[in-house]
Parts: C-alpha cells; sequence; structure tokens
C-alpha cells in the first residue's frame, strides 16, 4: 500500500473516531456522568462542589433532609471521617420526561479516622433528576440499608 493511501486510511479513521466522540450524550450518560462526578467529589473531600449538583428544592428520606440540612449533614461526616469512601453499582437511570429522570443504585460507604475503613455500610438508594438550563440537579433522594447480615 503506498503512504498516500496509509495517510488517506489514517485520516478517515481519525474523521470517523472524532465523529464518535462528538456525539451528544443521551440524558441516561449524562445523569450517570453527574452521580460519578458526585462519587469523586465525596471520596475528595469537597462538599461545595458536590452541593452544586444539588437543587436549592432538594429534599431527602422523606422530608427530613432538605438543602441546608444535607450540607450540614455532610460538614458533620468529613469531620468524623478522614477517608470516605463509595462504591456505587449498579447506575440505573430512567428517563421520566424531557426534564426529569430516576436514578437507583446501591452504594457501598465505608469511612473512618484512619486510612483503612472503621465503619461501612451498604445502602439501596433512589434519586430524582430535573435538568435545568441545560444541567441535571438532584432534586430528591431516599436511601435504606441493605441488612447483609448472614441469618
Amino acid at each position: 500500500m503506498s503512504q498516500r493511501r496509509v495517510l488517506v486510511l489514517a485520516a478517515m479513521v481519525l474523521v470517523a473516531g472524532l465523529q464518535a466522540c462528538s456525539q451528544p450524550q443521551t440524558p441516561e450518560q449524562q445523569i450517570i456522568g453527574v452521580i460519578r462526578d458526585m462519587e469523586a467529589l465525596i471520596e475528595n473531600g469537597e462538599r461545595r462542589p458536590f452541593m452544586n449538583h444539588v437543587d436549592e428544592t432538594f429534599h431527602g428520606q422523606g422530608g427530613y433532609f432538605d438543602h441546608p440540612r444535607l450540607n450540614a449533614w455532610l460538614i458533620i461526616q468529613f469531620r468524623r471521617n478522614y477517608r470516605l469512601r463509595a462504591q456505587l453499582f449498579p447506575i440505573s437511570v430512567r428517563v421520566t420526561d424531557e426534564i426529569s429522570a430516576i436514578a437507583s443504585f446501591n452504594a457501598l460507604v465505608t469511612g473512618g479516622k484512619g486510612l483503612l475503613p472503621e465503619r461501612g455500610q451498604m445502602l439501596a438508594i433512589t434519586t430524582e433528576w430535573r435538568r435545568t438550563d441545560g444541567e441535571w440537579r438532584l432534586i430528591a433522594a431516599q436511601w435504606q440499608e441493605i441488612d447483609l447480615s448472614l441469618k
């Protein structure tokens, strides 16, 4: 194959790859991306950037949490735990209309004062999302502990 043909073929592959990368993400992919970003922010102790994804109208746990109370609760968690870790799996997203969606997942959350976790729990989490000004924002969350004891 001539050098020119190789260059043309390489250029075609590059253009096809760039077009694939530029495909807009689906709402499901966008929400999963926000959830993964929030997971990383918690693990890095970045409360304010985490809260930027939470809508001012947020409510959780049957009304117990609102936006200010969630923020205060996170402050307490960061003071109590030198290191917080969360492993989320599997994230399932159901888009209900153009601006609303529900995402559900399980989370293994661990924390402690040292490098090794001292405590942890498995949670089943359901979240509600609304697209505002082109961004998906968390508007509600419910969670419950999953009992992992062997009976």
